[in-house]
């Protein structure tokens, strides 16, 4: 038939490869062929898959780029599909993390909780933690800032309205250095104290505060226990 596509059977075979034996094996331009199957359905994605391959060094550097980079290398519809992927990958991670980590989470797995909500992130961000008297996770909200944690513009204000949404008196904030190490600057020791004390106003306490780094999460509870919250 003049309209068959000339590349099902190819298509068929790499599909049933990856349900088979997963991607882990696969060299990165192999990877993006098959993830590109959907923008492309009626076009040769090797040839594009190559393009992205040759550019960036990982699959993460793929979905990292900014969208009308993408777009100016490839089409709009397959940036779209690729930034979609990306975020459907973080949102996977936080929920897949919320239900990992909701018995009664220790130090450790606190630790690898917060290094889910900042695995796609390549600029400062901060988060709140709220939990239910049992200490389960309830959720994470990230808030709004503007610049590194050292000039957030987020407020006790902002957590107390979140906390009231989920019910919940117990939070732990946490923030990343994405370019840095995971020890906190004077000025960080400086805001969680006095956010510390803004929460306490209103009924709520800040359990803890971690630090998300190159080499690792500080536990400010952990690792200063002198500090007093």
């Amino acid at each position: 038939m003049p309209n068959q596509n000339i590349h099902a059977g190819h298509r068929a075979r790499k599909r049933q490869f990856v349900l088979k034996h997963g991607i882990a094996d696969l060299p990165l331009h192999e990877v993006l062929e098959v993830l590109l199957y959907s923008a492309m359905p009626r076009r040769d994605t090797n040839g594009a898959a190559h393009i992205l391959a040759e550019r960036y060094d990982s699959l993460s550097a793929v979905l990292d780029a900014p969208y009308r980079e993408l777009a100016a290398h490839l089409t709009e519809n397959t940036a779209f599909l690729l930034k979609f992927v990306r975020d459907i990958a973080c949102e996977y991670a936080l929920q897949k993390g919320r239900a990992d980590y909701n018995g009664s989470p220790t130090t450790d797995t606190l630790k690898e909780y917060v290094e889910t909500l900042f695995f796609a992130d390549g600029v400062e961000q901060v988060y709140a933690i709220f939990f239910d008297r049992k200490r389960h996770i309830k959720a994470s909200r990230q808030l709004s800032t503007a610049g590194d944690f050292g000039s957030c513009m987020f407020s006790a204000t902002e957590i107390a309205e979140f906390a009231a949404e989920y019910n919940s008196t117990n939070i732990i904030i946490t923030h990343n250095h994405p370019l840095a190490a995971k020890a906190p600057s004077t000025n960080d020791f400086l805001i969680t104290k006095k956010l510390s004390a803004e929460l306490r106003k209103s009924g709520l306490i800040l359990l803890d505060h971690f630090v998300v780094g190159t080499d690792g999460v500080c536990s400010f509870k952990e690792e200063y226990k002198e500090f007093v919250f």
